[in-house]
């Protein structure tokens, strides 16, 4: 359906997490696409090569936005919250669930009181790019080498950092190599300080509880799912090397850097090689890929507080590739930008 009246669209989603019944609200509109160095659309993720070739060929191809990226702005009193969070009581004009049971409910707003609400709450703002790196990207080389004004902005969802529902989750990494959990630790145990968990019938799950609900410091849970051991960087190494790297304050950047591709012997790269490395979100795939029989580690990292991306962001910092996981994705196509 072709919409030719100015409208912003409120967005809602509604899944579950952790057995909680979870709601995130988001804005659907057009973003004015700017330069990184100026400072207005700020990333917070390295990106890669391969993924905008693509993206481009795409945009090309059906001169559209497709899937919406996703950004968050500064809401510090809220508003933007409740603005939207009024809005969601009316019944929605469009409603469908997806095959994992996530609630994508629409609501159209053309009041031009509204729309202006909107305006003036996000205007003057930096906005984050929490997921759409690589389609962000995209759109500002897309701009760059063609001059149609419709290609200036970029379909985008919009979250006030107040949204409770705004859930980052993290990314841990799988290694398949030849090392065993005890060889793995041999390496590991002159920057790390080590620890088994001894539990009764010990799953990932467990273990993973245990280790997140109760390790203030920077680390990692490893485990071959037999074995699980926390392994926390020792104060002294840490305080060695945050003065030279705020990236230390990351734990995806602890376990590549100071783990993963120090067992590889792999220091002078930019990203984990791939024949050795996969990203994994879900105990269900961990599990999965124990159960292939390969000779698999996985580091477990715990998940990653928004104000840790903001002071990224505000430094002009990137973080490592694969270190957040924005649950669920935005949905693609519910509204579509035709150039």
């Amino acid at each position: 359906m072709q919409d030719n009246d100015e409208s912003y669209y409120l967005y809602q989603q509604t899944f579950n997490l952790e057995g909680q019944l979870i709601q995130r609200r988001s804005v659907l509109g057009l973003l004015e696409i700017h330069a990184f160095e100026d400072q207005i659309i700020l990333p917070h993720e390295n990106t890669m090569e391969a993924p905008k070739k693509d993206r481009y060929n795409l945009l090309e191809a059906t001169q559209a936005n497709i899937s919406p990226i996703f950004c968050m702005c500064n809401d510090e009193k809220g508003d933007l919250f409740q603005l939207l969070e009024n809005y969601s009581q009316a019944q929605p004009t469009f409603r469908t669930n997806d095959v994992t049971e996530t609630q994508h409910d629409l609501w159209k707003i053309n009041d031009v009181q509204i729309i202006q609400k909107i305006n003036e709450l996000v205007e003057n703002k930096k906005f984050i790019i929490l997921d759409g790196h690589h389609r962000y990207t995209t759109a500002l080389n897309y701009k760059n080498n063609n001059s149609n004004k419709k290609n200036q902005y970029i379909l985008t969802a919009l979250v006030p950092d107040s949204e409770p529902g705004l859930k980052i989750l993290p990314i841990h990494r799988m290694l398949t190599s030849e090392y065993t959990i005890e060889g793995a630790l041999t390496i590991l145990e002159k920057d790390f300080e080590i620890n088994r968990l001894n539990q009764d019938k010990i799953t990932v799950n467990s273990a993973y509880d245990a280790f997140k609900d109760n390790n203030s410091q920077h680390g990692f849970l490893l485990t071959d799912n037999k074995q699980f051991y926390t392994c926390m960087m020792k104060q002294e190494t840490f305080d060695q090397l945050a003065p030279q790297s705020f990236e230390m304050n990351l734990d995806t950047f602890i376990v590549d850097e100071i783990g993963i591709k120090k067992m590889l012997k792999e220091k002078n790269i930019d990203y984990l090689p791939e024949q050795n490395v996969n990203f994994v979100t879900s105990f269900d795939e961990m599990t999965s890929m124990f159960n292939q029989g390969s000779n698999n580690l996985c580091f477990l990292v715990k998940p990653l507080p928004i104000q840790t991306i903001v002071r990224f962001t505000e430094k002009n910092m990137v973080m490592p590739h694969k270190t957040t996981y924005l649950y669920p994705k935005i949905g693609s196509g519910f509204v579509v930008n035709k150039f």
